[in-house]
């Protein structure tokens, strides 16, 4: 089963990682739809057993509903396109009409016509998503479904031997609960350190972004930008030099 730690390392780099990835590859309404997930994901705790019963696991589930809907969605679209050219309902070059310019800004576009790298823009990313909000649900779930320790420990306790001592039985759930106590500790010490490895590197991106955009356009508006940048690069500085 999945440890707390991987399914955590999963929620906060991976999927994030992801959701971006689908949002920079095309620029629609369903791209939207992605960010809005990247941005929610933050908001939302790691995966646990408590958290995957509650507003966590129906996040997931939901992003996993949702790429797969869009997905059939995107079949369907492109089946319905094929069937009104058969039918001569429609013009063969109405890709510049109105209507298909308003529902390509949507997501939907055919693929009739097009080269390979067009159509594997328009229904990878759905694809990536369903699979990655699949794989993280699924391995997230696992630990929703391990027992406590607490609970395998009395199990092991009870169905063993019975004619064992009761205090060597003691004994042993104590040692158990030690390790378990040890490991849970080892666990929140790594996720510790990923999430402040997390934390830094997305302030260094922040920052890196906010120069950019100073510096790559310069007018007014870019100004704003560049002077939040030399405001937060100092107090970043400072903070890296004070960290031990």
């Amino acid at each position: 089963m999945a440890s707390e730690v991987v399914c955590g390392l999963i929620f906060r780099l991976v999927l994030p990682v992801c959701l971006a990835a689908a949002c920079l590859f095309r620029y629609n309404g369903l791209s939207f739809i992605y960010l809005i997930y990247l941005l929610l994901i933050p908001l939302f705790a790691e995966p646990t057993r408590t958290t995957m019963q509650g507003h966590t696991g129906r996040l997931l589930k939901s992003l996993c509903f949702t790429s797969l809907t869009f997905l059939l969605l995107h079949i369907v679209y492109q089946i319905t396109i094929i069937s009104l050219l058969v039918g001569n309902s429609i013009e063969p070059d109405f890709n510049c009409t109105a209507w298909e310019k308003s529902i390509r800004q949507l997501g939907f576009e055919s693929v009739i016509g097009a080269d390979a790298g067009n159509g594997i823009r328009v229904f990878i990313p759905d694809i990536g998503m369903f699979v990655a909000g699949l794989v993280t649900w699924l391995l997230c779930r696992s630990l929703a479904e391990k027992p406590p320790a607490e609970e395998t420990a009395q199990f092991n306790f009870e169905t063993g031997d019975q004619e064992e001592n009761e205090e060597e039985g003691e004994l042993e759930v104590e040692d158990d609960m030690l390790f378990e106590e040890d490991s849970e500790a080892g666990d929140n010490c790594i996720k510790e350190i990923i999430g402040d490895l997390i934390t830094t590197a997305g302030k260094v991106v922040v920052t890196i972004l906010l120069g950019l955009t100073g510096i790559m356009l310069p007018s007014l508006t870019s100004a704003v930008y560049f002077f939040v940048f030399l405001a937060c690069a100092p107090g970043g500085l400072s903070a890296g030099r004070s960290t031990p």
